[in-house]
């Protein structure tokens, strides 16, 4: 039996639903769970900012901007993304080159000038599911 690939095409700003679901193979999160992880995030921080003073100029300003964890358009953070995958149990682990062989981790969700995109390994192959491509 021959295991298909599962990719999403990039639908608004969404790349981090399409980068979560090419991760773990399957359409597992939409746009509505994500943003429920952001308001979930926005009101944990805002308590947090609170904490400091309500009348704080930083308290003020924080409270005075749009969300840091979803854009307008739908672009979620990777505090976002990283909630996320904490309901699977799977952690989010910063990378950087020289630290470490990347060929001994599966999977890498990477982010470049504001796009979310999954490199997966899959079957013994690595795959590019970024979700601006055709397949």
């Amino acid at each position: 039996a021959t295991r298909r690939v599962y990719h999403e095409k990039q639908v608004m700003a969404l790349c981090g639903v399409h980068a979560l679901n090419a991760l773990l193979q399957a359409p597992i999160f939409n746009e509505v769970d994500l943003s429920e992880i952001a308001r979930s995030l926005d009101k944990r921080e805002r308590d947090l900012m609170a904490q400091g003073g309500l009348t704080t100029p930083e308290f003020l300003n924080f409270v005075a901007e749009d969300s840091q964890n979803v854009s307008n358009d739908g672009n979620f953070s990777v505090s976002v993304l990283c909630e996320a995958l904490q309901v699977y149990n799977l952690q989010a682990v910063r990378w950087s080159s020289g630290q470490g062989e990347p060929n001994t981790l599966n999977a890498f969700i990477c982010n470049r000038q504001q796009h979310w995109f999954t490199v997966r390994r899959l079957l013994g192959r690595w795959y590019d599911l970024n979700s601006l491509r055709a397949r």
